[in-house]
């Protein structure tokens, strides 16, 4: 196999670390799915939203990923993935630190 032929390669170290990345972002998002039902009752809120809150994020994504390539080309995989990593984090931190909303 020619170097070329590996870095396209599906098992590259790349492409792993890219995998990874994209499973524990879909596990972020998966994980307040079982709760966020609950936590809407509990508060009072309608139902229709827990849809509406991931139909959004769903309708983001087709939105935006036209852009996210062109910015790809643009800024570089590395650096826009770092961006991208330092924005869930962040995100990710103040879901865990946000103090209960009454209503």
């Amino acid at each position: 196999m020619t170097d070329r032929q590996q870095e396209n390669s599906c098992c590259s170290g790349t492409m792993v670390i890219l995998y990874s990345i994209m499973i524990v972002s879909s596990a972020f998002y998966a994980l307040s799915a079982p709760f966020l039902p609950t936590v809407f009752e509990e508060k009072n809120i309608q139902p229709e939203y827990v849809g509406i809150v991931f139909a959004t994020f769903s309708i983001a994504l087709i939105i935006f990923s036209p852009y996210v390539g062109q910015m790809i080309d643009s800024f570089g995989q590395p650096k826009l993935l770092g961006f991208a990593l330092f924005v869930m984090g962040v995100s990710n931190f103040f879901f865990g630190v946000i103090k209960p909303i009454e209503s």
